[in-house]
């Protein structure tokens, strides 16, 4: 990845790779190393280079004890899935990142989306 990085001058990632709950609870070790250690290796490769970091985050990262209605940027984060964890990770090590070392990491949590279809 990082040759992909260096050769074609990349100055931006976009990370999305991640196992979400249904898969992620039934193989915890698998959702550890991907999210986990997907997300790690990534930030390591922005910080070394120097680019740009997005990574989506979701609602899963707070838990049945977050206030709803609103719910506030700050607040308490107890999830109950192993991706929620992951999440509340990859937001609480970029903002690491960004103050320890200066890299321009972003995130934003999304909404969980349900349709007819899916």
């Amino acid at each position: 990845l990082e040759e992909i990085l260096v050769e074609h001058r990349i100055d931006q990632v976009v990370h999305f790779s991640a196992l979400l709950s249904a898969i992620g609870e039934q193989n915890v070790t698998l959702a550890l190393q991907v999210n986990i250690e997907g997300f790690h290796n990534i930030i390591d490769l922005c910080k070394i280079h120097e680019l740009k970091l997005f990574c989506p985050s979701t609602i899963g990262a707070f838990g049945p004890e977050t206030p709803k209605n609103p719910t506030p940027d700050l607040t308490l984060q107890r999830p109950k899935t192993i991706y929620g964890v992951s999440k509340v990770y990859m937001e609480l090590l970029g903002e690491y990142y960004h103050h320890r070392y200066g890299l321009d990491f972003r995130s934003a949590r999304f909404p969980g989306i349900i349709s007819a279809t899916t």
